[in-house]
């Protein structure tokens, strides 16, 4: 495992909800009872973070309702493909008086905490392999990677943040739905490869955002499965569903893999309705379900 050397002099934190310099101003998002905000139309990340799957033409907000819920779409959920190179780390503690302390980071212990402690920073290296932040699928060397962990009690709709190196250059990092207690390993979202030597010098958060309430699968309403390429979604409800979005990520080996969250619109379901839906890229041996929306 290649670490990235992370200078204890100059660990720049932001330790407040409210955004540090994007000029983003975190929030919740709006309460429904369960249904989706009206969207817009898109091609690409829509303004919570999400990407659309390939049938998707509208982006609904990242409302939700009801218990937390991350089971699999498919149980098996296998690594994704990529690498880290080889070398050492500093790992460090950071209070919120900004000095830091501690030791290896292979234990999992925070190098950096962010957001009132409440998230921590747990590796940060050199990947290689898949590039997923951008919705696409391509192959890259030596991009700068950061694992996080919500050891809070709130779930995080959206959290962006900079990375800067000893040389001032900044990398930008964005990452969506990432639940109390769970982990992620988010890629710079250019996908801007570091050089050797690399030591990052500070970390500042600058957007925050969690759900307004817990995000739910739903499971009364939906059923999902699946498989390479297909996305099969039934309306199990009582009722007719005048709309609905599957959001999933890509899971594996116990954290989630890439700062996007993936979606695909339901549109219209009557009562006990399956629909089959292409969905390119869509591997449920690669993606978990997180949460489902709805209107009836």
């Amino acid at each position: 495992m290649k670490k990235i050397i992370l200078s204890a002099a100059a660990v720049s934190l932001c330790l407040i909800f409210a955004a540090c310099s994007a000029g983003k101003t975190p929030g919740n998002t709006t309460p429904t009872d369960g249904s989706t905000a009206s969207g817009q139309n898109i091609t690409g990340q829509s303004e919570d973070g999400t990407k659309a799957g390939k049938n998707d033409t509208t982006a609904a907000g990242t409302n939700a309702s009801g218990d937390k819920n991350t089971h699999n779409t498919d149980e098996s959920a296998s690594a994704h493909t990529g690498t880290t190179g080889s070398g050492t780390s500093q790992s460090t503690e950071s209070p919120t008086d900004g000095t830091v302390t501690g030791t290896s980071s292979d234990d999992r212990r925070p190098l950096v905490s962010l957001l009132q402690n409440t998230v921590d920073v747990v590796d940060v290296s050199e990947y290689s392999g898949r590039f997923t932040e951008n919705g696409t699928v391509q192959e890259v060397k030596n991009v700068l990677a950061v694992t996080l962990v919500n050891k809070g009690t709130q779930d995080i709709r959206l959290i962006e943040f900079e990375v800067t190196d000893d040389n001032g250059t900044v990398y930008n990092f964005s990452a969506t739905t990432l639940f109390s207690e769970s982990a992620v390993k988010v890629l710079e979202k250019n996908g801007k490869s570091v050089s050797s030597g690399f030591t990052a010098k500070g970390i500042k958060v600058t957007a925050a955002a969690y759900f307004s309430e817990k995000p739910s699968l739903n499971e009364n309403i939906f059923k999902v499965d699946g498989f390479k390429g297909v996305i099969n979604i039934t309306n199990v409800s009582d009722d007719d569903i005048k709309d609905g979005y599957i959001y999933y990520k890509e899971y594996a080996d116990g954290e989630y893999f890439g700062g996007i969250t993936y979606r695909i619109k339901t549109g219209e379901m009557k009562q006990g309705e399956t629909k089959q839906l292409s969905v390119s890229g869509f591997d449920p041996s690669l993606h978990r379900t997180v949460f489902t929306t709805y209107v009836k």
